[in-house]
């Protein structure tokens, strides 16, 4: 056996000062390189990058202008009055339909969607357009990021026919829509910190946070259930367990709910309209009494 030793032994007990002192830039700034000497991938990227830090920056700048026009909160101190038409006002599992007899958003909110043209999130614009037609102010807005350069005809044709005609100020509720093809589908921001939602059930369980909906637990458990039918190849199972739940039975509301918006567009999407159950069937029958959905129907093309 050999033995070897270090040839450059370590170096200890070295002095050294507490100064620092400026050496020269080893790689050159950032603004001083020619995007001509770049190849044309390079470039191509750079530009990619470009655009995906303008868009960010738009929609940072949407979120920031939202949370200034949110007003405070009150400071005074609440009266017993209140709490008193809370409890009286308080929904029962026998009740679940009573939407839209005195609805009223809770408080000014703003929501930034980033939505794919291919996909977009219909049944949120039909739920807007019936919180308004109901007298709620919304207002919807739609860019046109560069990613998509136009819209397709039939989606220009919905967006115009759902689109909220408001012309007030200090809107209850606004939804802008960035639509661009950098995600599969819609991603919601509420603010600059929170985590993006993905998907359009998240987003339809935040505009059902916004007007305040108590049955917040129910509400997910049917949007899950129709999101479902995306995926089922045989969808007659879930058509009769949403036949079976309370909320499609009980049918005495004036207003959409945001599941009827969904199941609906779903229902058109997959061309089940002829298969639904009797309880579902009956459902349909007054889903034709709303204008929105008539709108819907003659204007959107699948």
């Amino acid at each position: 056996m050999y033995e070897l030793d270090r040839i450059i032994q370590p170096i200890r007990n070295i002095m050294h000062t507490h100064g620092m002192y400026e050496v020269d830039r080893y790689w050159k700034p950032a603004f001083g390189f020619d995007g001509s000497s770049l190849d044309e991938q390079t470039q191509s990227l750079v530009l990619r990058l470009d655009s995906l830090d303008a868009s960010v920056s738009h929609l940072l700048g949407l979120l920031q202008t939202g949370a200034k026009a949110r007003p405070k909160k009150p400071t005074q101190a609440p009266t017993a009055q209140p709490k008193q038409q809370y409890a009286s006002t308080q929904p029962t599992r026998a009740q679940p339909a009573a939407l839209g007899h005195h609805i009223k958003i809770s408080s000014t909110s703003s929501l930034a969607v980033q939505a794919n043209p291919d996909r977009p999130p219909v049944a949120a614009l039909l739920f807007c357009h019936a919180l308004a037609a109901h007298g709620c102010n919304v207002f919807v807005s739609s860019y046109v990021h560069s990613s998509v350069g136009q819209l397709p005809p039939s989606l220009t044709s919905l967006l115009e026919a759902l689109t909220p005609k408001t012309c007030l100020s200090n809107h209850s509720l606004t939804l802008r829509i960035v639509w661009t093809r950098l995600y599969p589908d819609c991603t919601t921001y509420l603010d600059i910190n929170s985590t993006m939602l993905h998907g359009e059930v998240m987003l339809l369980l935040r505009l059902a946070e916004v007007i305040s909906q108590p049955d917040a637990s129910e509400q997910s458990e049917l949007l899950m259930l129709i999101d479902a039918l995306h995926r089922d190849t045989g969808p007659t199972t879930i058509l009769k367990q949403l036949a079976e739940k309370p909320h499609f039975q009980s049918l005495n509301r004036n207003l959409p709910s945001i599941p009827d918006c969904f199941l609906y567009v779903t229902l058109q999407q997959l061309n089940l309209f002829t298969c639904l159950p009797s309880a579902l069937a009956q459902w349909l029958k007054v889903c034709s009494k709303y204008d929105s959905f008539a709108l819907l129907g003659r204007n959107w093309s699948k």
